[in-house]
C-alpha cells in the first residue's frame, strides 16, 4: 500500500529547444499545480483493492460533497476522497485500515515505506489490533523491496500515461494564451479506473517475486468455509498486502 502524488499542469503550446537534443524543456504556466493524492494497494495473491483518489477541497471537514462526487461518477474500481491540501492524513489512514481489514482477520503483513503517517503510534495500535503486522520499508530501499515501486507502478503508470496521450489526441485544445487544456477531475478518474483495471493478476504477483517478499515454492490456496486441509510446508499461514 503506498500513495502517489500526481501534478496536473497546462503546459504550454510551444517549446524552444537546441535542434537534435534528446530531452525538450517545457515552461509551465504561472500559478499552483492541481494536486492529487492515488493510493493504491495490491495483494500477494494477485488482487488488487479500490484505488482511492485524494482531491484537493476547501470544504470544512474535508468531506467531498455527495454532488461532486456524483458528477466524477467514480467506477467501482474507484474511491473518491478529498482534503484541504490533498495529501494522506491519520484520518484518511484510519480510515483505510477499518475498511482494507476486518476485525478478527487472519494474520496478514502489510508492507509500508517509512511515510510519519504509517508510523504512527495510533496507525500501529489499530492494525495490531485487527491481526496485521506492518514491516515499514527503509527509507532509500522501496525501489527494491517494495512490490508496489518493484514493477506494479510501471505497468499502471504507463497505463495511466497511454489514456492521458488518448485523450490529447481525441479532445486535445488550447486557451487563449496557448496554453494547454488540462484533463478535468472527471477525466483524471477515468485514466485511474482504466489503467488500475488494465493490470494483470499475475503482474500483482509476480511483483511480490521481485521484491523477495515471496519465493516461487511459496503458493496460495482457497478453502471453502468448512473445509479443512493437511498441513503443507508450501501453504502460507498469512495474507500479504502492499
Amino acid at each position: 500500500m503506498g500513495q502517489t502524488m500526481v501534478r496536473i499542469v497546462a503546459p504550454g503550446r510551444k517549446t524552444i529547444s537546441p535542434k537534435g537534443v534528446k530531452q525538450v524543456t517545457v515552461t509551465h504556466p504561472p500559478g499552483d499545480k492541481e494536486g492529487l493524492t492515488l493510493n493504491s494497494t495490491i495483494k500477494a495473491d494477485g488482487t488488487t483493492l479500490a484505488a482511492e483518489i485524494l482531491f484537493k477541497t476547501s470544504a470544512k471537514g474535508g468531506k467531498p460533497s455527495d454532488s461532486f462526487v456524483g458528477k466524477l461518477d467514480a467506477p467501482e474500481n474507484v474511491i473518491i476522497k478529498s482534503a484541504p491540501k490533498a495529501w494522506w492524513n491519520g484520518l484518511f489512514d484510519f480510515e483505510y485500515i477499518e475498511t482494507a481489514f476486518p476485525v478478527y482477520q487472519e494474520f496478514t503483513v502489510l508492507l509500508r515505506d517509512n511515510f510519519s503517517v504509517h508510523k504512527s503510534q495510533q496507525s500501529v495500535e489499530k492494525l495490531e489490533a485487527r491481526n496485521v503486522h506492518q514491516i515499514a520499508i527503509p527509507p532509500g530501499m522501496t525501489g527494491r523491496w517494495q512490490p508496489l515501486d518493484v514493477s506494479r507502478k510501471w505497468s499502471f503508470k504507463e497505463a495511466f500515461k497511454e489514456e492521458y496521450r488518448h485523450w490529447q489526441r481525441n479532445k486535445i485544445s488550447f486557451f487563449n494564451s496557448g496554453n494547454l487544456r488540462k484533463p478535468g477531475k472527471k477525466e483524471f478518474v477515468t485514466f485511474v479506473s482504466i489503467a488500475w483495471d488494465n493490470i494483470k493478476p499475475e503482474a500483482v504477483e509476480n511483483s511480490f517475486y521481485a521484491a523477495q517478499i515471496l519465493r516461487k515454492d511459496d503458493s496460495f490456496v482457497n478453502v471453502a468455509a468448512g473445509e479443512t486441509v493437511e498441513q503443507d510446508n508450501n501453504i502460507l499461514d498469512c495474507s500479504f498486502f502492499n
